[in-house]
């Protein structure tokens, strides 16, 4: 039995980077209890953020007044299309009732 897990959290270009954090550790909760843990440390993290560039066509009209031809222009336009994504590895804890959880201290 195993007791690190790799969480995947992928989302599409209407997704924010929070909805993913929020999966990412709702599943790691989840498989933490699944696993019959207590705790889960995540240990690693990788993103798996993406990027696309995405265009739309342009487009012409012309429309015609008695023998004038008049053509208007619209140009396409480009944008960038974020796909959030993380891989996340995480570590079961099975801590029994009375013994003293693991703290985990953040560097300043």
């Amino acid at each position: 039995m195993t007791d690190v897990y790799r969480i995947q959290a992928r989302g599409n270009a209407y997704t924010g980077s929070a909805a993913v954090q929020d999966f990412y550790l709702l599943k790691a909760a989840e498989t933490t209890l699944a696993a019959g843990g207590s705790y889960f440390l995540i240990i690693g993290a990788e993103n798996q953020t993406r990027v696309s560039t995405e265009q739309t066509p342009g487009y012409a009209n012309t429309s015609m007044i008695g023998n004038t031809a008049i053509t208007t222009y619209s140009p396409g336009s480009t944008y960038n299309m974020i796909k959030p994504g993380q891989d996340v590895m995480v570590k079961v804890l099975r801590i029994r009732a009375g013994e003293t959880a693991p703290s985990r201290r953040v560097p300043r």
